[in-house]
């Protein structure tokens, strides 16, 4: 009996600290990631919403003239870029067609 305690007692105990470290790592990454940029407080990110026969939908990318638009006709911004996200698949197109395949 005093054993069966031991290794349940001993399993909660690592459960327990497996799960604080992956919220500790969690946090710690959500705090950080955008510091590699010296100034994060003036970057944008620009989303479409629209709604169709009374749903509405949100998207994480925009037009593609958007970002050139807004470059040149918002004072203010310094630079801009745009992103397509491609269905399954580890490839970016930039501006010049490169593509650029992920690993």
């Amino acid at each position: 009996m005093k054993v069966k305690e031991i290794i349940v007692k001993s399993l909660s105990l690592g459960v327990g600290l497996a799960v604080a470290t992956l919220l500790i790592a969690m946090l710690c990454h959500r705090m950080s990631y955008d510091r590699c940029y010296s100034r994060p407080q003036q970057i944008y990110q620009i989303r479409t919403h629209y709604s169709q026969q009374a749903e509405s939908y949100d998207y994480d990318n925009v037009s593609g003239a958007v970002a050139p638009g807004f470059r040149a006709y918002v004072p203010g911004v310094e630079t801009a870029t745009r992103w397509t996200y491609i269905w399954n698949s580890d490839k970016f197109i930039d501006e010049e067609k490169n593509v650029l395949e992920g690993s």
